[in-house]
């Protein structure tokens, strides 16, 4: 399934990746072990109420010859029991006997069978996904940064499509010697507005104000942090009589 092929390109990635990190399949025995405790206290993040009910709850029905023998048990046995088996579990001491006792016949003990290799197969799932989440932590750093990468470039094709889609409209203005710029985006050095995705990407669409520089309008973070050191700024500070320590 998904689960095993994400698992093995993550354990492929990291052998390749990191050659000399011998202690990988030290980690992985490690991980395994850590499940199987956290399993059986019921503490896989994710899968908590899956281990509600003990199977040490489970009762061997063979032991007992009527219903009767049941009820020596007490109320809080029988429920423990009959909730392991996915049965109703309220009820008088007798009905819950009675209740439990009639699962002895073929068409319980098939459902009981099925209840545990239900089980068993959540099981699987919870270790492959224990064990996905401590690979992915040895790798976090490379995740991250191809995560950014991808963003960036699915931001620059969206853009790009729509920068395609009004070429045909630029080609008639540059006739005119005007660059077409509906969206009014800055210039760049050929006199053309620069491509949008890289408008989105250092943030132009982002506009700063100064009131020392007498509200003047500074588009982009980078700009707006320039400025500081810059003239109009500069002379600002002066006419406010503050020392520009910028």
């Amino acid at each position: 399934g998904y689960l095993q092929l994400l698992h093995d390109y993550l354990h492929s990635f990291i052998t390749r990746s990191r050659p000399l990190f011998f202690e990988l399949e030290h980690t992985v025995k490690r991980n395994e072990l850590q499940f199987e405790d956290m399993w059986k206290n019921g503490i896989v993040p994710g899968w908590e109420k899956v281990r509600d009910v003990d199977d040490d709850a489970l009762i061997n029905l063979n032991e007992f010859g009527k219903w009767e023998d049941l009820t020596y048990l007490g109320l809080d046995r029988l429920k423990a029991a009959l909730q392991a088996l996915g049965m109703k579990c309220g009820g008088t001491l007798e009905e819950r006997a009675q209740r439990l006792f009639a699962s002895k016949d073929d068409k319980n003990q098939e459902n009981e069978r099925k209840r545990m290799m239900n089980l068993n197969k959540e099981k699987d799932i919870a270790q492959l996904e224990y064990k996905i989440t401590k690979l992915a932590d040895l790798v976090d750093d490379q995740i991250y940064e191809t995560k950014i990468n991808l963003q960036r470039k699915q931001a620059r094709y969206t853009l790009d499509e729509s920068d395609e889609d009004s070429m045909d409209e630029e080609e008639s203005d540059d006739d005119d010697g005007i660059p077409y710029n509906p969206k009014n985006l800055p210039l760049g050095y050929d006199g053309k507005p620069i491509p949008y995705w890289l408008y989105k990407l250092h943030q132009l669409h982002f506009t700063y104000e100064c009131e020392i520089c007498g509200n003047y309008k500074y588009n982009g973070p980078k700009a707006f942090q320039n400025h500081f050191s810059e003239w109009r700024h500069a002379h600002g500070m002066r006419c406010l009589g503050i020392p520009n320590t910028a």
